[in-house]
């Protein structure tokens, strides 16, 4: 083996021992984890409106080490019969949340988003496919009257089975721009199930569960032990019902025609409402993180997920759609991402993004601070797929399902993330992306609409810093 000098230094020389020589004991510390349930502050049974948002409220204990993105909530949901011979529907593509904020007790805000559907959809791209797949079919909805399902959980990231849809079955049914029915092939073994249908005269009932882990782009979806030294305090706002929910006056397959508001015949319910919390269980793990604690030296960077702004754009035009980026997000931005979404909030086009074939939006251009970013892009040719298909590889996003489901244009600004599916570390770990701190990010994108009217929505990720020191959980900038 020969070595070369450099300025005549001495060359560092690294010295590998096979396995079957290193007799060198290690020590491996690993966590030990344990679960327990906390109920809410407020009911954990509640009808939902018809129009307004339902609040309630969890206390999370402090002097707890919780790894919260293996904690969850849980709850039943329950739209009685329609009647009339009608099918009850509920789209399960997302939860039926419509905001959701995290602070400390003293006030220090730690999360916050409003819009809740659409960042939902937007951030699914960051769910790993593997992730996605693992969360298990859901298969038919239980048309169990006034209980709720014992079959499999609905985690509003489930794929479906690729199958013939009969009645009481709406396995992998898109809905288009327009709000009809649409079952292009090939239909993908994993496809995105959208919709959940009750038989005709029958109750729709499901056990639900929104894992803490596929809160992209969150604190609550941090792969770290986080020590709590004051109590934490998780508000959420229940969507109304009309924003999730609808009848289908004619067969269940039949999406194209015969849709209406759901008018239930009794309450809409969510149930046994439950947050089931990980924490660390090692004593020697837990002791060496509240004596880091004591001495402040537990910080940790993590992500900040806000909705810009949403701006309107008709149909058959074209129009340019200005945000300004400021350190509302926090020091540094990470990421951008942008998508249109019909303009109507109920019934079939709730939080609709169908773009195949350009249905939608025919043409986009993004700009960061006056710089055109990429030419002009053509989602009828998946041109904006191409584009960003290595951030988006290994994605629960397949390429089917991207134009399906929520077309979203991911502007990178984090310099060391090729891929959405394998910075989750990065974004906990490290400094990175655009400095906000001193400046704004001007951010454009210009769309040409097809047939649809729509909303042009813009969700930014930042990035914050979270000091944990002896009775404070402080932003550090």
């Amino acid at each position: 083996m020969s070595s070369v000098k450099v300025d005549n230094a001495e060359p560092v020389i690294e010295h590998h021992v096979l396995p079957n020589l290193d007799y060198k004991p290690k020590d491996i510390q690993a966590s030990k984890f344990k679960y327990f349930g906390v109920s809410p502050e407020t009911a954990s049974t509640f009808n939902l409106s018809a129009g307004a948002v339902t609040q309630t409220r969890f206390s999370i204990p402090r002097s707890n080490i919780y790894l919260f993105s293996r904690s969850c909530l849980v709850f039943d949901l329950l739209l009685p019969t329609a009647g009339g011979g009608n099918f009850a529907r509920c789209f399960v593509d997302r939860p039926p949340i419509s905001s959701m904020r995290l602070t400390t007790r003293s006030g220090t805000e730690l999360l916050n988003i409003d819009n809740f559907g659409y960042y939902w959809k937007m951030t699914r791209c960051q769910t790993p496919r593997s992730v996605y797949i693992n969360n298990g079919y859901i298969g038919a909805a239980d048309t169990v009257a006034n209980a709720a399902a014992t079959g499999n959980v609905c985690s509003f990231h489930n794929p479906g089975k690729d199958q013939a849809v009969g009645i009481g079955l709406t396995n992998n049914t898109k809905i288009d721009a327009a709000g009809a029915s649409s079952r292009l092939a090939p239909m993908a073994t994993f496809s995105q199930q959208i919709i959940m249908a009750s038989d005709a005269n029958a109750a729709l009932a499901m056990r639900c569960k929104i894992p803490f882990g596929q809160l992209n782009g969150t604190i609550l979806a941090c792969p770290k032990d986080l020590p709590c030294t004051e109590d934490l305090i998780l508000e959420i706002g229940w969507a109304p019902y009309s924003s999730f929910t609808f009848i289908n006056t004619t067969a269940v397959d039949n999406l194209a025609a015969g849709l209406a508001a759901y008018a239930p015949a009794g309450n809409v319910v969510l149930s046994a409402l439950k947050m089931i919390l990980c924490v660390e269980a090692d004593l020697k793990i837990q002791t060496t993180i509240n004596d880091d604690v004591l001495n402040n030296l537990v910080a940790i960077p993590f992500p900040y997920s806000r909705i810009v702004q949403k701006d309107a754009v008709a149909a058959n035009t074209t129009k340019n759609s200005n945000f300004v980026i400021t350190s509302q997000v926090g020091s540094n931005l990470l990421r951008v991402m942008s998508c249109e979404f019909d303009q109507a909030e109920a019934n079939k086009t709730s939080h609709n993004a169908f773009n195949i074939n350009g249905a939608r939006t025919a043409a986009i251009k993004i700009n960061v601070n006056g710089n055109d970013m990429d030419s002009t892009q053509s989602p009828g040719y998946h041109e904006d797929y191409v584009v960003q298909s290595s951030l988006l590889d290994n994605s629960a996003a397949d390429e089917f399902d991207f134009y399906a489901v929520c077309p979203v244009t991911v502007t990178a600004f984090a310099g060391n993330v090729t891929n959405l599916t394998s910075s989750t570390y990065d974004d906990y770990d490290k400094i990175n992306g655009a400095d906000l701190s001193s400046n704004s990010v001007q951010f454009a994108r210009t769309v040409s609409t097809s047939g649809v009217a729509s909303n042009i929505l813009v969700l930014a990720q930042g990035q914050k810093y979270l000091r944990i020191g002896n009775g404070s959980m402080k932003l550090a900038f």
